[in-house]
């Protein structure tokens, strides 16, 4: 089955986070009339000198390579503080000349530019591309993705909705006609966005009354409510029942949606769906989406409500913002057992490492104002900032969750505990295989006898070979299961794993004898019996 992972749109931000570890690529100190002259690093495709993009530049720049190499379109995004009294169409376009931006390509070339301080941004587009890349779709660009997130201090965000379009642009999934419609006339002023754009601009959350979204009856009843509220653009899911107590603190932490976000989610969603529905769960599919992933819903005393906290961590996109499952080792799976949902689980359940670690379950508000409060009295204390750090991580806060781990790092360095959770954070929120890898072999190194530290980097490695397509990686990851195994003693778990991952590394011989020794434990595991008839069916073919 492919390997994939949540890029482009969803939950996924990428982060070079740390105090302890330096970024992948150092930006030399920022000289506009320097930068421009030549590009300063070959092998780069994001350039933050304005800072603006510290929880996504390592994603960006796979995503970038990936576009390249698919579509085979280079791609350029560069922040600046300012434009040092230069005018940013000038910049731009000297900068996509001096640069080079897809010469070698035959001018099939971008380049997205910011200037923090102006509020302006500039996407400059290569001759090559403008057939694809029209004056049409960069207005679509900047009216429909660019500015709503900007308005909502969400530049992670947007840049990663915009790659989206351009993905569906180069794929021909969005015709002008489609643009047309959706713009309702606006255009852009020439072959790339000249308008300017504020970055940064908060606006004001409203808070609705309760009455209007409460929790509700059935699931159906639910959907139909969250579609009211996205229609209506109410911002309500930091305050309402109709979200379950984790979804709404989820919420709101999060900058509120402004009115086009909105209108293109409902747009988006009001398509048909069917409801699956077992005990206290439910989940809403649609039929025939590829980019609309299933909404998942939890029935509590007050009702059903919406489980956003699971969506975020289980409902996954892949490198087409295709949604898919990442593992089966949460109460939503039977939900997706017919056929043509079957498809979308990916590798079994190599994301089942998903750990609660905070022994906090309940009464979130509270305990997160008491821990707060006994850091304001003792801000040096190290097991209330692991406490806090904990129960945000298992929130999906990461935001909130970072600092307090990169403080505890610095008072008490040989603890393991800071390094597994920005492991887990770079790895599972921001998918930045790289920084995770290293804090998670320094958890490894200070908690030797934690096995899920082993699985953690086997893992990672396994998701890392999986963009890379790299034997050695699967190899890697191979090693670091079997330390698992030995120490946890889980061997169906870890032989199942050790065998997939020297398959895909393309050690027949290897695969099968630990597939084998898992039929020597359960005899009729399915998964073992599956592996091992392509391991035949491949050495047919070979003899």
């Amino acid at each position: 089955m492919a390997e994939a992972k949540k890029l482009f749109f969803g939950l996924c931000l990428a982060a070079v986070i740390g105090s302890s570890f330096q970024l992948l690529f150092a930006d030399e100190e920022f000289q506009i009339n320097k930068i421009i002259s030549h590009r300063p690093a070959a092998n780069q495709y994001v350039f933050d000198y304005a800072k603006l993009l510290k929880y996504s530049r390592e994603n960006k720049e796979e995503s970038l390579r990936f576009f390249k190499e698919k579509y085979g379109v280079e791609m350029f995004i560069v922040t600046i503080p300012d434009l040092s009294g230069q005018d940013i169409l000038g910049v731009a376009s000297e900068m996509f000349d001096k640069w080079n931006i897809g010469r070698e390509l035959g001018g099939k070339g971008i380049l997205v530019l910011l200037s923090d301080q102006e509020k302006l941004i500039k996407v400059e587009v290569g001759l090559g591309a403008e057939g694809v890349f029209t004056d049409l779709f960069c207005g679509y660009i900047e009216r429909k993705q660019l500015k709503p997130y900007f308005e909502n201090n969400q530049v992670d965000f947007g840049l990663a909705a915009t790659m989206e379009e351009f993905i569906s642009r180069a794929e021909g999934k969005l015709t002008d006609e489609q643009i047309k419609e959706k713009m309702q006339g606006a255009l852009s002023f020439g072959a790339g966005i000249k308008k300017e754009v504020k970055i940064g601009e908060l606006k004001e959350k409203p808070v609705l009354s309760e009455p209007g979204y409460p929790a509700q009856p059935t699931p159906e009843a639910l959907v139909s409510k969250w579609l009211e509220e996205l229609k209506s653009c109410g911002n309500a899911s930091a305050f309402s029942t109709m979200y379950t107590e984790e979804s709404r603190i989820l919420w709101r932490y999060s900058p509120a949606m402004s009115k086009e976000l909105c209108q293109d989610m409902y747009n988006r969603y009001s398509r048909p769906r069917e409801i699956k529905e077992q005990g206290d769960y439910a989940a809403a599919l649609f039929p025939g989406a590829t980019k609309e992933g299933p909404i998942f819903m939890k029935k509590s005393p007050f009702g059903w409500q919406l489980d956003v906290l699971s969506t975020s961590k289980w409902v996954r996109y892949d490198f087409n913002n295709e949604w898919y499952l990442g593992g089966s080792n949460h109460p939503y799976a039977f939900a997706f057992n017919n056929n043509e949902y079957k498809k979308r689980f990916h590798d079994y359940d190599y994301y089942d490492d998903f750990g609660r670690f905070s022994n906090i379950t309940g009464d979130y508000d509270n305990n997160i104002l008491l821990l707060q409060g006994k850091l304001n009295r003792n801000p040096d204390d190290i097991e209330t900032i692991i406490a806090l750090a904990e129960l945000f991580f298992d929130l999906g806060v990461a935001k909130e969750s970072v600092p307090l781990l990169q403080k505890a790092m610095e008072l008490a360095p040989r603890d393991p505990r800071p390094y597994r959770y920005l492991g887990l954070i770079n790895r599972d929120t921001f998918c930045s295989e790289q920084t995770a890898l290293k804090y998670l072999k320094k958890y490894v190194e200070l908690a030797p006898h934690d096995p899920f530290g082993y699985r953690y980097v086997a893992v990672t490695y396994w998701r890392m070979a999986g963009v890379k397509g790299n034997s050695a990686t699967y190899k890697d990851a191979a090693g670091y299961m079997k330390k698992y195994t030995e120490i946890s003693g889980d061997l169906v778990y870890g032989y199942k794993r050790i065998g997939y991952f020297l398959f895909k590394a393309q050690d027949f011989s290897g695969a099968k004898s630990y597939f084998q020794k898992v039929l020597q434990i359960a005899s009729d595991n399915a998964y073992a019996l599956e592996m091992l008839n392509k391991i035949n069916n491949k050495n047919a073919l070979n003899e």
